[in-house]
């Protein structure tokens, strides 16, 4: 309990650093950020810490935290020394002090709005009740998840003195991974002073804490923003009330309806499955028949056995079918793996795993956005000079001194303020570094707010799109030393030839959304008076070209794509695809294009969205002094989300595994992201309309939102027992029982080995992964010459250094000859070995015998010995 209050505390330190800089920068924001800001201290933190440690200012430990902790702190106090706050009723402190003669009186009160009483109470709750299921699911295991995986990157991190930090599965080889989140809970780490296996745990508390925070807050302000923008744009406006900032609290002019809508969103970006629970207690009461389950389609539910207690399947492991919603084939009609997680499958999972820890930082980057989207003309940030002319009416280059002048102050204006630029460029970089598959998608949403309401206003977009490659630049510039060591699996895009994702799989995991997206378009729509049978008919001819066009896309990628030159030289050599008869191959590739429904029904959306962007156009540039248009922004979160989801149905990134297993992963979780704000913002719209049909839809979204509920309820209750046993935060503590003498190494290892020496393991054999192999050096952080070869292969892209490796490691452990062992030994760089149940299990006893003889003994626990060798 202390520990958690400790690490709590600490990251609140964070938060008020990160809020001392949202209350400027996000100042036209109804909260002015106050959701996000937590999410946002820990970023600039954990930048100034990994930057400081890299470039040598300092040594990997508290010190460094702590200078980072100031950093920001000073950074949030300099902008509001340097401008003047815009922020309503910011938090503060009033000291009242008074009295007479000797006596006096002090009271010190702290103000907070009900938005941000709410953020807190949201961000503690949510840090709290993932704290305790923690506590009672805390293992960290090598199967059923990547927790070995992520415990390794944090130990190797905290371990390091210095970045980029050793790779503990590779030893001589920095990490090549997006690593920046396990940097951050190092960070943390190091100031709260927990046992490692504790904080683990209470960094994926904080990192649940920090996404529903940040929703929260999302949601407050796009709802109180729309509710602003409607009073402001009210016919009966006065000139008065017109010019008043639209950074009045959304208190005084509205009910607590954003604070509905932030819990809304919070709700069903973090804590709401899909509808998973629901059918799985349509399978224990009967109601879902085998007929139905086999029209379903998803993994073996029409034939796997039912095991409830009442209406909770009890039957192992059921939980995790749940995040393989969409049933992938090979050509012979063979199962092929299709990931399709969502956030609440992520925080019962347990796993501290990239794209999870980014999270909270993705929901900042669309309340960046939100707040560049609603400046309006009188902002600072516009600039005023348009952008020069460089051909002259005779077809002249002009290259004197004027335009020259002209075009820097252009870029000038463009670029200010530098400081604004310099912390949207960490935050994007950040993106990146911490989980690179979200870096485009979100840091584009981030960086083309200001060109989609320039646009809408109908003026140049010169100026915000020279800004965002200024951003870019500066992101690029600032993460320079983490791109120079980085190196990925990655090799160029596929062509998803097999595949289609059923639209009944679509909406068993999208349901809400896949209902909120096409009412709200079609109710802005309406709104903005576009005719619906004749809108409806642009949108399908739209559609069906953007269809057609995407196909041929997908064709010429696949004509230059290594994926399709092999498979038409395996054709040529063996007339077969993939192993499959070429007809029959054909044959499912024939049968894959008439499976359209999907990517019909989320392009029709986007042409929707498109169309509706269009007309308010128009509009705005009918009424130039109107607000920005608040549900034009929503619109766009759902258009982006949904070609995100609609591009893994043509195209893939090409990577080890060669099917759009990990592309449907990591887009389709964006697009939960996306279409989660999206819908929550879609459902107070309906509600506040109070139309009848309107009323129905929500009726319908909110039922399937609740059964979506029903996922992190039952599955907690499943992976805890009904939360019965003991509870501990110590994710390493379940070592002491399974593994006794394994424990005692690593605690003793913990203990007294400090930097990085290398220690010998038995790695996963004939690169594998999700092993007990690669144990010491994962609870630990100290480098072994090879742990999961399987994720090396995946982080570098190739087998080569760790298939030489493997045998090199084999001969070290079995050879009995004292020089050939002593080569070995130094040509691994080896200092420790550790010999316990794993390589007594794998390695010949005469191999083993030789480290009593030809090393010094410096533990012994049992059948576990270590040895140094130097």
């Amino acid at each position: 309990m202390f520990d958690a209050i400790l690490w709590y505390v600490w990251v609140q330190l964070f938060a008020l650093a990160g809020w001392a800089v949202t209350r400027n920068w996000l100042r036209n924001l109804p909260s002015a950020g106050y959701g996000v800001s937590k999410a946002l201290g820990v970023l600039l933190a954990g930048y100034v810490y990994w930057a400081s440690i890299t470039l040598g200012l300092a040594r990997n430990g508290p010190g460094a935290a702590l200078m980072a902790l100031v950093a920001v702190a000073l950074l949030g106090l300099w902008l509001n020394y340097r401008k003047p706050l815009g922020s309503p009723e910011p938090v503060g402190f009033t000291l009242a002090v008074g009295g007479s003669g000797r006596s006096l009186r002090g009271t010190l009160a702290l103000t907070l709005t009900p938005a941000q009483r709410a953020t807190e109470i949201i961000f503690a709750l949510a840090f709290g009740a993932c704290a305790l299921y923690r506590a009672y699911n805390p293992n960290i295991e090598s199967a059923g998840g990547e927790k070995y995986m992520d415990f390794m990157m944090f130990n190797a991190i905290f371990r390091s003195d210095v970045f980029p930090p050793n790779d503990a599965w590779l030893s001589g080889y920095s990490i090549s991974y997006y690593y920046f989140g396990y940097v951050q809970q190092s960070m943390i780490a190091k100031l709260a002073g927990v046992a490692n296996g504790v904080a683990f745990n209470l960094s994926g508390a904080t990192t649940f804490a920090l996404t529903c925070a940040a929703a929260f807050g999302v949601g407050y302000d796009l709802w109180a923003s729309h509710l602003q923008s409607e009073a402001a744009d009210e016919p009966q406006t006065t000139p008065e009330t017109e010019n008043r900032s639209s950074d009045s609290p959304p208190e005084k002019s509205a009910s607590a309806s954003p604070i509905l809508a932030g819990l809304l969103t919070a709700t069903m970006l973090a804590c709401m499955g899909n509808l998973g629970s629901l059918i799985e207690s349509g399978r224990c009461t009967g109601i879902l028949n085998k007929p139905v389950l086999q029209w379903l389609d998803i993994r073996a539910k029409a034939t796997d056995p039912v095991e409830c207690s009442g209406l909770l399947p009890t039957r192992f492991f059921w939980w995790w079918d749940w995040s393989r919603v969409v049933h992938d084939r090979t050509p012979t009609g063979g199962d092929q793996e299709a990931i399709a997680e969502f956030p609440a499958f992520s925080f019962v999972l347990g796993d501290n795993h990239p794209h999870v820890m980014n999270l909270p930082f993705v929901i900042l980057a669309v309340a960046i956005a939100l707040s560049k989207f609603k400046r309006n003309r009188h902002d600072d940030d516009e600039p005023e000079i348009a952008p020069p002319k460089l051909i002259n009416p005779n077809r002249e280059i002009e290259l004197n001194g004027l335009l020259f002048k002209s075009l820097v102050r252009f870029v000038w204006a463009a670029l200010h303020p530098l400081d604004e630029l310099l912390i949207t460029a960490v935050i994007v970089g950040g993106l990146s570094f911490m989980n690179t598959w979200d870096f485009p998608i979100f840091g584009g949403i981030l960086l083309g707010a200001t060109v989609l309401r320039r646009w809408l206003q109908g003026k140049p977009i010169a100026a915000p799109v020279i800004y965002a490659a200024a951003t870019f630049v500066c992101a690029y510039l600032l993460y320079f030393p983490w791109y120079a060591t980085f190196a990925s699996q990655a090799r160029g895009l596929g062509i998803n030839l097999f595949n289609a994702t059923p639209l009944v799989q679509f909406f068993v995991q999208f349901a809400p959304f896949a209902i909120a997206m096409p009412a709200f378009l079609l109710a802005l729509a309406r709104h903005q008076s576009m005719p619906l049978l004749q809108t409806t008919g642009r949108a399908v001819v739209l559609t069906l070209g953007a269809f057609a066009l995407i196909i041929l896309a997908a064709l010429a990628i696949g004509l230059i794509s290594p994926q399709l030159r092999g498979l038409l030289d395996e054709i040529n050599a063996t007339g077969s695809v993939l192993g499959v008869p070429r007809d029959a191959a054909f044959q499912s590739i024939t049968a894959r294009l008439t499976k359209f429904w999907e990517p019909l029904f989320l392009l029709l959306c986007v042409a929707f969205a498109a169309l509706i962007a269009r007309t308010v156009r128009r509009l705005q540039s009918a009424r130039p002094h109107t607000h920005q248009p608040i549900p034009v922004f929503v619109s766009a979160l759902f258009a982006m989300g949904a070609i995100v989801a609609v591009s893994v149905e043509f195209v893939f990134l090409l990577d080890n595994f060669g099917t759009r297993m990990n592309s449907m992963f990591k887009f389709w979780y964006m697009s939960w992201s996306l279409w989660s704000i999206g819908t929550a913002f879609a459902v107070m719209l309906f509600i506040r309309s109070r139309k009848a049909g309107l009323a129905v839809i929500t009726t319908v979204i909110l039922v399937f939102a609740a059964a979506g509920l029903l996922y992190p309820i039952y599955t907690a209750l499943s992976r805890t027992n009904g939360f019965a046993g003991p509870a501990t935060l110590d994710g390493a503590a379940y070592m002491l029982q399974y593994h006794q003498n394994d424990a005692k190494a690593i605690a003793w290892l913990n203990a007294n080995v400090t930097g990085s020496p290398v220690v010998a393991e038995a790695p996963a054999n004939n690169g594998g992964s999700y092993k007990y192999e690669g144990r010491i050096s994962a609870f630990t952080g100290l480098p072994t010459p090879l742990g999961w070869g399987g994720h090396e292969s995946q982080w570098r892209g190739n087998y080569v250094i760790p298939g030489r490796r493997e045998p090199q490691i084999d001969s070290f452990f079995n050879t009995t000859d004292p020089s050939e062992f002593r080569r070995l030994a130094t040509a691994l760089n080896i200092d420790y070995v550790v010999i316990g149940e794993t390589e007594r299990a794998r390695y010949t006893a005469a191999g083993l015998e030789k480290f009593s003889k030809l090393a010094k003994i410096v533990f012994t626990s049992g059948d576990t010995v270590i040895v140094k060798i130097r």
